[in-house]
């Protein structure tokens, strides 16, 4: 089989998967999600024909979400685009829709909670402190660097040897 032969049946294999439908603004939802509980990490899509039905779609990059229903269920990133108010996704699923009113209750729960604790940036430091930390470091390379310097008797407690004590006591 030709090269171009390949490229044609790969083209003709992912139309079928990759078919995707637009969501106009009035047909989503987003909601707060993520570890730095960012308003937009999440958006809920309402099914065509029950609006009691969603998929939740969470962030993975800049504009691009992917379906957290089928991520759950098979590991496979479904993804949606969202570009000039139109969100496009996907119209085959693994996963199955589900309850809005159960979705909606557990981002209650999750928003009372808020942001985890151990996410959270670490405090900042001023310059006092910065230089602080610097002349210590400094100080300590210094002084492992004159002590790696000196001959070991030096550096540790123990007596010095034998011949440079009879040097001594000549």
């Amino acid at each position: 089989m030709l090269m171009w032969q390949k490229i044609e049946k790969r083209k003709k294999k992912n139309q079928n998967c990759c078919v995707k439908r637009d969501i106009t603004c009035e047909n989503y939802k987003f909601y707060t999600g993520g570890w730095k509980h960012d308003k937009h990490a999440k958006i809920i899509v309402f099914e065509n024909d029950n609006r009691n039905l969603i998929r939740e779609y969470r962030r993975d990059s800049g504009s691009h979400y992917y379906c957290y229903g089928c991520k759950r269920a098979t590991n496979i990133r479904n993804r949606g685009i969202l570009k000039n108010q139109i969100f496009t996704v996907p119209f085959n699923h693994v996963c199955e829709p589900v309850n809005f009113d159960l979705f909606e209750k557990e981002q209650k729960e999750y928003e009372a909670k808020g942001p985890s604790h151990h996410h959270y940036p670490p405090p900042k430091t001023s310059e006092k402190q910065i230089r602080k930390a610097r002349l210590r470091a400094y100080r300590e390379r210094c002084r492992t660097r004159a002590m790696s310097c000196l001959p070991v008797w030096l550096t540790t407690t123990s007596e010095p040897p034998n011949k440079i004590a009879r040097i001594v006591e000549e």
